[in-house]
């Protein structure tokens, strides 16, 4: 038996390149407002967190981390009635003692989290002590996961407040990262927290649109084995003498945030 083989119809030909053109168009607008969903949804833990921070103080008159007297309010759920890291309590100094600068003696910056969850100011479980180096200093028993996207709010001590970032608050600021503080590495694409596309976005839609000034800082980190300097462009110096940089869109690899902790602790 003779099949009749028919061809596609210029038409039909053109009305199916149309469909597949919708589809390819709608799939590209959903990633797009996906993408703008996750980008808004960070700023709004952002936000959520200053507020935790900002109660914590009013309730307690002290920072998260740095409260004397932790024992005494949240008893043995936080730990021993001692100094951190081993015990619940901080040094009411005001400032935030991360494991980095404080070669891990103090370590605040996992109290930190433990006594705004014990205070009822955000969700989640935190150990409060630093975690080994196997398994990264920083990790989901003890730092603050973002929800939506990969990466870990983690307070540090603010020795990157260099002429660069002296507009940074002068002790306490955030990171927003996916290393541990055993070597600040990213071994893979995959450890990578943001691309320059994203904190470009963040930046110029919730900030000032400046890679080094304002609340939203970028940073560049160490990725198999080298230093990625690639976040941000020297442009040379201003009317004023100041260093002037301007995002570096080429970057391939990732950047993490520096968080201004202005926004958390003024």
């Amino acid at each position: 038996m003779i099949m009749n083989k028919r061809a596609f119809s210029l038409v039909e030909l053109s009305i199916t390149i149309f469909i597949i053109g919708l589809l390819f168009v709608s799939v590209s607008a959903g990633s797009k407002i996906i993408e703008k969903h996750k980008l808004k949804s960070v700023y709004s833990e952002v936000s959520k967190i200053a507020y935790a921070i900002e109660q914590f103080d009013l309730n307690y008159n002290a920072l998260p981390g740095d409260l004397h007297n932790a024992h005494f309010y949240f008893g043995d759920a936080c730990g021993s009635n001692s100094p951190a890291p081993n015990g619940c309590n901080g040094n009411g100094d005001k400032i935030i003692q991360d494991a980095e600068f404080n070669s891990y003696t103090k370590a605040e910056s996992f109290r930190f989290w433990q006594h705004l969850q014990l205070a009822g100011l955000i969700d989640g479980q935190f150990s409060g002590v630093i975690g080994d180096y196997e398994n990264g200093y920083h990790n989901s028993e003890n730092s603050y996961n973002s929800s939506y996207m990969d990466f870990d709010f983690i307070v540090y001590y603010s020795w990157r407040a260099s002429q660069l970032y002296s507009h940074l608050h002068p002790r306490n600021n955030f990171i927003m990262d996916n290393p541990t503080y055993a070597d600040e590495r990213w071994k893979s694409l995959d450890d990578v927290p943001f691309t320059i596309k994203e904190i470009y976005d963040l930046d110029t839609k919730f900030d000032d649109g400046s890679p080094v000034k304002g609340m939203i800082n970028i940073d560049s980190g160490i990725y198999n084995g080298y230093w990625q300097e690639r976040c941000k462009t020297y442009t040379g110096r201003d009317a004023e003498g100041k260093d002037t940089w301007t995002w570096y869109m080429g970057n391939t690899t990732g950047c993490k945030i520096i968080l201004n902790g202005k926004l958390f602790f003024d």
